[in-house]
């Protein structure tokens, strides 16, 4: 039939964004930007390029405009910082050889 429908199932982020995390100005006094430990931005990298390998080979879909304004952060009780992908406003499917590119 041609059609597609796309369904996301949503749930609680983090109350910054990657960006904003990383830069000092956006703090309100008192706050610290993050400051990353090699394993840590290794742990961020990791989760965000499974996230990514799971819509391009999983869910068939083509974000279009990752970056550092659409992963957002959590603290988690344990120090380690969870990253999930958001923003999919440009975001298409993606059909078997058809090449992913960004949005305009």
């Amino acid at each position: 039939s041609g059609s597609f429908s796309l369904c996301f199932c949503l749930e609680l982020a983090g109350q910054r964004t990657l960006m904003s995390r990383l830069r000092w100005r956006d703090f309100p006094t008192g706050a610290t930007p993050l400051h990353l430990t090699p394993a840590g931005l290794q742990s961020l990298l990791v989760q965000v390029t499974l996230a990514v390998c799971h819509l391009h080979l999983v869910a068939n879909v083509c974000h279009r405009a990752i970056s550092p304004d659409t992963i957002s952060l959590r603290e988690r009780g344990d120090g380690m910082i969870e990253a999930k992908v958001f923003g999919f406003e440009s975001s298409q499917p993606q059909f078997a050889g058809q090449r992913c590119v960004a949005a305009p």
